[in-house]
């Protein structure tokens, strides 16, 4: 019983550690995300945090060159549909907001 008890200790304990290093393998990178099917894309800065920790990973020796430049592209094409967001949510407020001319021809009340 106590031999039982302690290898199901072990095997979490290993668990537990070795989650992190494989945390960034596993994590399910699907090509839609990349292209921004999907509305759900991760902000700027997670990216550059994940970018980071990979990077960090690689130099430690963790992770083998092939899966480094692999998930780096990943995440260089995740930053690049976040930027791209980022530039159509910047236009359309620009073009939400109304010029002076438009107040000017409203009146000075509402803009069309």
């Amino acid at each position: 019983m106590v031999l039982l008890i302690g290898a199901a200790l072990a095997v979490l304990s290993i668990g537990i550690l070795a989650y992190p290093f494989l945390r960034v393998r596993l994590r399910p990178q699907g090509e839609d995300s990349v292209d921004g099917a999907s509305g759900d894309v991760p902000s700027l800065e997670s990216i550059y945090q994940e970018i980071s920790t990979l990077r960090l990973e690689y130099q430690l020796g963790k992770i083998p060159e092939d899966v480094y430049q692999e998930l780096l592209g990943t995440y260089r094409q995740q930053a690049a549909v976040a930027l791209q967001q980022q530039a159509k949510a910047g236009e359309s407020a620009i073009l939400e907001k109304p010029s002076e001319e438009d107040i000017r021809e409203d009146g000075g009340g509402n803009a069309l």
